[in-house]
């Protein structure tokens, strides 16, 4: 059965938002309100070039920026700030001398380096989490061979010998699989091949059951180690939505070897997107976020595990722009 929000989770599909839409939405907005000043300055019959032009002119190139943000901040990061700051601060001080008949002033020019400088910064940090960040993809889970069980190709039962469940084509999600348990409680795991367990970036769209919802997960097995490398050990991170992200150990009585592992740890991530959730997860942080204090960091990710009634997009494991290897784009 398709994932259920409640009232809440759908107000919080109209917040504020942030990131990369959040510095475009704030370009827009000069942007639109440079063109106004245009046709302000035109319809008193201002000189074109002098007094109509530079305003236009300045809206395009605030609107171009807004729209190749994501391209111009993983390039030009800090010449982008400072162009728009200059664009904007012309802008301002010619509406303050020319329309506000005001002074120019040292202070005027302080003030808009200021407004901008911190608009464009705090936004700029959330565009480093946000879904679709440019990643190079190393492997993928595919169901492409749906109708087949995926217990006849490379997935595992992984507990409860006498749990079944049937598989099929997911509708709603393009290449997607749909698993409905039909006794017990049906988890089935998929290893990681040696060559992508270094990749650092898990990416799916999921769809979990609102009837069952604490029997429906979706994991992922992780490797962390000491910052010196002395000590390894084995981790399972299941992911929810949440508005913030968050992280505690696993509630109730699971078991785990001591000697080799980790208890279990719960993630919440931002992900809701309408009917469905989307994860782009950055798994360092992740590991950070859940065990950071207790020395723990990333070391790779080596199985997937889904559990329950649930419908889930192709698995996709790749690098992020920020680490060495990944100049590309991807999505899963």
């Amino acid at each position: 059965m398709p994932y259920q929000h409640t009232a809440f989770e759908e107000l919080q599909m109209e917040e504020v938002p942030t990131g990369n839409k959040a510095v475009y939405r704030i370009l827009e907005i000069f942007a639109l309100a440079f063109a106004f000043a245009g046709v302000d300055a035109y319809s008193k019959g201002k000189p074109f070039l002098q007094a109509v032009l530079p305003w236009w002119v300045a809206s395009v190139l605030l609107f171009v920026v807004g729209v190749k943000w994501p391209a111009i901040r993983s390039k030009a990061i800090k010449y982008v700030l400072w162009s728009i700051t200059a664009i904007g601060g012309i802008g301002f001080v010619y509406f303050e001398v020319h329309y506000l008949q005001l002074p120019t002033t040292f202070y005027s020019w302080v003030a808009l380096v200021l407004i901008l400088g911190v608009i464009v910064v705090i936004g700029y940090p959330f565009t480093l989490s946000q879904h679709r960040a440019h990643i190079r993809i190393r492997y993928r889970i595919e169901f492409d061979y749906l109708p087949t069980s995926p217990l006849e190709r490379d997935w595992k039962q992984a507990y409860k010998p006498d749990a079944t469940a049937t598989f099929s084509a997911d509708p709603e999600i393009r290449g997607g699989l749909r698993m409905e348990v039909t006794n017990s409680i049906f988890a089935m795991d998929h290893r990681i091949p040696d060559y992508a367990t270094d990749c650092d970036t898990l990416m799916f769209t999921a769809k979990y059951s609102a009837e069952k919802a604490k029997e429906t997960l979706i994991f992922a097995g992780i490797d962390v180690t000491t910052k010196d490398g002395a000590e390894r050990k084995r981790c399972w991170f299941k992911f929810y939505h949440d508005r913030t992200p968050k992280a505690s150990k696993t509630s109730g009585d699971i078991y785990y070897n001591p000697a080799t592992e980790l208890p279990e740890q719960t993630i919440w991530l931002p992900a809701l997107q309408h009917d469905r959730m989307i994860f782009n997860i950055n798994l360092p942080e992740v590991v950070k976020l859940a065990l950071g204090d207790q020395g723990w960091i990333y070391k790779s990710i080596w199985a997937v595990r889904i559990r329950g009634n649930l419908a889930v997009s192709p698995f996709a494991f790749g690098h992020r722009e920020m680490s060495r290897q990944c100049p590309n784009k991807a999505t899963p």
